[in-house]
């Protein structure tokens, strides 16, 4: 003891290897065994007058011991498994062993009272003792290793023999003779010299009575802390973890005033333990911790009184502490820390981050479900706190599991198959999470001019594609389908409404027909919805591009499904030569080719209600695109696109051609509702390219012959010459001459391949 408190103060510096000499000499001394687990293992008084000095030495020095705080810890984590109560004890030694116990619960707050660099040291010493009982959760205590705990960070002073037994190392040299000399001061010695004194204690083992252990107490005082914070670990599970992640865990919530210095270390190991870990209790409470700190920190950042927060740099260390029951004390002073809340601000995003990472990375069911769980909660509880950096990892989390067969690992890492059926959970608890972004934090999200206000929108748009893809429930697709209309809505930027397409274009394509029908409802719906604020630049791309491209893949996988028919049935017929009676397939039977036709004919209909709302608009902007939109259309590909007004002549012929294929196909009953929409939608186009226009083919026609009964006599009634000329001025639109020889040229070439159709008509009857 004399030795310890004599020479503390005389080896300065954080490399000191006097220091850790002495350290470990004292720490080895503090305790019966290293890296073994007895029933019969006991403290005995000299163990409990070296934890003595040992808590004062943290208590004196605390800012001084930076690196070597490795080596306390680690006494502390396997002094957690001993018990307070002894048979080699006396009661005076007794009552130090529960004051040593009641240290150890106000190691936290006494955290509160290091510096910054003490601080990151003590927490990253944390990590290496949890990381080593992570390893092999399925021990009580950390495991075993050569020399210690000490040997893993490079000590050359303990090495472990062959028989098991922990032997001190005679080196040659000052710092050798220096460990030995300070074994023996404090009655040290071999192993083998201890297990001869303590075979007068075997008899006297059966009357110890039951007693709690050193970390039974400080288990109590910390689940009393994280239960306020609404924590969901049970008592006796957390009761279960090691020292060390429990330490942690509350050092942490002790810290938040200045969270950014350390926190990173954290929740990265955390994250890290949630991932790795083989208990499922374990990876459950990393995930409950990351939520917690989380939570709080956002409800933080959202109050005004920083000042006031836990641990808030208004505690000091006692300094008139001479024994046990003052050690590790700190007292509360009237100090503001005008720096509180830069300290302990940390970008959203980085505080997201791990918990978002460990939802996406874990290749475990429970784990995913926990964190998508507590996603759910940070979002009712503090959405409306997020800032915009905050929202497009959590939007990325969320859509990693949707359970969409797309979606590759992250950060190259072997695929995670979430489309097997026991992450449909995961998959619904996920859309939770989206359809309460949508609904309640859309205006939350950044919009223009903020720097992630585009990465956050395309990441939304990607998410509801992804749960629009996902194969675990058709209307969990559906829905998300129409979320895509919602954002659209709510965002009428040229760069979001054209991802909106594209995303609808791409579910248009979906295996399955419900989902494919909805989504090609819901884009020609859209475009009709939003056509008004549509520029002639975007009706290109959305005309020429997007829904053509959608009827023409639509067509190909139509095409190719009832080829890979016809070879089956071919194939059928080969095998089956002998067979006297043939089955027939009724025309109502509902194949995939029909399926396919199906969605084709949906397809026709928008496109016919679109040409039906925007045809005037569309033939102004085509007539009008050389000279107005110049500047706007600079900014298109020239290769996509004819110039000037032929770009609509070009989709003119375009819509005919298709519209004709369809009119003109050959088949029974099953393909007859696409060849009536083929030869509707060629009529169509006759009637809106009309000089009267398809008002005039809607309006029914009348025949008069301006006769009326007057007093019982039928006589001839004409309208007057100036009503006739008011009723015509009225009629008459203002169109240029351009607009109109443009219009008549659309008519002719929709006239001209209308009467292709009743030749072929003509032909095939």
């Amino acid at each position: 003891v004399c030795l310890a408190n004599a020479l503390m103060p005389c080896v300065k510096g954080s490399e000191s290897m006097q220091r850790k000499a002495l350290l470990t000499s004292l720490c080895r001394l503090s305790i019966p065994y290293w890296g073994e687990s007895s029933n019969t293992s006991h403290l005995e008084e000299h163990h409990i007058a070296c934890l003595q000095v040992l808590f004062g030495v943290m208590h004196r020095h605390y800012d001084a011991l930076q690196n070597d705080w490795y080596i306390i810890l680690c006494t502390l984590e396997y002094l957690s498994s001993f018990s307070i109560s002894s048979p080699a004890l006396s009661n005076i030694w007794i009552k130090k062993s529960v004051l040593i116990s009641s240290c150890i619960t106000r190691l936290s707050p006494f955290t509160t009272c290091l510096s910054d660099d003490s601080l990151k040291c003590f927490v990253s010493a944390l990590v290496d003792v949890s990381n080593a009982w992570v390893a092999n959760a399925s021990k009580p205590k950390p495991p075993r290793e050569e020399g210690g705990p000490f040997a893993s960070r490079g000590d050359p002073t303990t090495s472990s023999g062959e028989d098991g037994s922990h032997r001190q190392k005679e080196s040659s040299g000052m710092t050798g003779r220096f460990f030995s000399f300070a074994g023996r001061a404090f009655g040290g010695g071999s192993d083998h010299d201890f297990k001869g004194r303590k075979d007068s204690f075997d008899a006297s083992v059966a009357r110890v009575r039951a007693s709690k252990t050193y970390a039974e107490d400080f288990c109590n005082t910390v689940y009393s802390r994280i239960d306020a914070t609404k924590s969901e670990t049970k008592k006796e599970v957390f009761h279960g973890l090691s020292f060390s992640l429990i330490a942690l865990t509350d050092v942490a919530l002790c810290n938040l005033f200045r969270y950014s210095c350390f926190g990173p270390v954290v929740a990265t190991h955390l994250r890290d333990v949630a991932l790795s870990s083989t208990a499922t209790e374990i990876r459950l409470f990393a995930i409950d911790t990351l939520m917690n700190i989380i939570r709080v920190q956002l409800s933080h950042e959202s109050s005004d009184s920083n000042s006031q927060r836990s641990g808030g740099g208004s505690h000091s260390i006692r300094a008139s502490a001479v024994s046990l029951q003052d050690y590790l004390c700190v007292d509360e002073v009237q100090v503001h820390d005008t720096n509180a809340a830069d300290r302990s601000k940390l970008l959203q995003a980085d505080l997201l981050a791990p918990l978002c990472d460990a939802v996406k990375g874990t290749d475990k069911v429970d784990t995913a479900e926990a964190g998508l769980n507590a996603l759910n909660g940070i979002l009712e509880g503090s959405g409306h706190n997020l800032s915009g950096d905050a929202w497009i990892p959590l939007i990325s989390a969320i859509g990693e599991l949707s359970g969409c067969p797309e979606i590759e690992g992250s950060d190259g890492k072997a695929k995670v198959d979430r489309t097997l059926p026991a992450w449909s959970t995961c998959s619904m608890l996920s859309f939770r999470c989206l359809k309460l972004i949508v609904d309640d934090f859309l205006d939350e999200l950044p919009s223009p001019p903020h720097p992630s206000a585009v990465e956050t929108r395309s990441a939304l748009l990607e998410c509801c594609a992804a749960f629009g893809r996902s194969q675990h429930d058709v209307n969990t697709s559906l829905t998300a389908t129409g979320m895509l209309w919602t954002i659209a809505d709510q965002d009428l930027t040229p760069a979001s409404l054209d991802h909106v397409l594209s995303m609808l274009a791409l579910l248009s394509f979906d295996r399955r027909v419900e989902v494919r029908n909805c989504s090609v409802n819901t884009l020609f719906s859209c475009v009709v919805g939003l056509g008004d604020s549509l520029s002639a630049a975007q009706w290109r791309l959305c005309l020429s591009q997007t829904l053509f491209g959608v009827l023409e893949e639509i067509s190909a996988r139509g095409s190719q499904h009832e080829v890979e028919r016809d070879t089956l049935n071919a194939s059928n017929s080969t095998e089956k030569k002998s067979n006297r009676y043939k089955v027939t397939v009724h025309h109502s039977r509902d194949s995939s080719t029909k399926q396919w036709g199906t969605t084709q004919v949906l397809a026709l209909r928008g496109l016919e209600r679109v040409l039906r709302q925007f045809f005037p608009k569309l033939l102004l902007a085509a007539t009008c695109t050389s000279n107005h939109d110049s500047a706007e259309i600079d900014n298109i590909d020239a290769g996509d696109f004819d110039s000037g007004s032929a770009w609509f002549k070009t989709t003119w012929a375009r819509i005919l051609d298709f519209a004709y294929n369809c009119a003109t196909l050959t088949g029974g009953r099953d393909t007859l509702d696409l060849r009536v929409v083929g030869a509707d939608l060629m009529v169509l186009c006759a009637q809106l390219s009309s000089k009267a226009g398809v008002g005039a083919a809607s309006t029914p026609a009348r025949v008069g012959t301006n006769m009326q009964v007057i007093n019982g006599a039928l006589r001839s009634v004409k309208p007057s010459r100036m009503d006739q000329t008011s009723a015509g001025k009225e009629q008459a639109p203002m169109i240029d001459n351009d607009t109109v020889e443009y219009r008549r040229l659309l008519f002719l070439m929709a006239f001209k391949r209308l009467e292709e159709l009743c030749v072929d008509l003509e032909h095939q009857s």
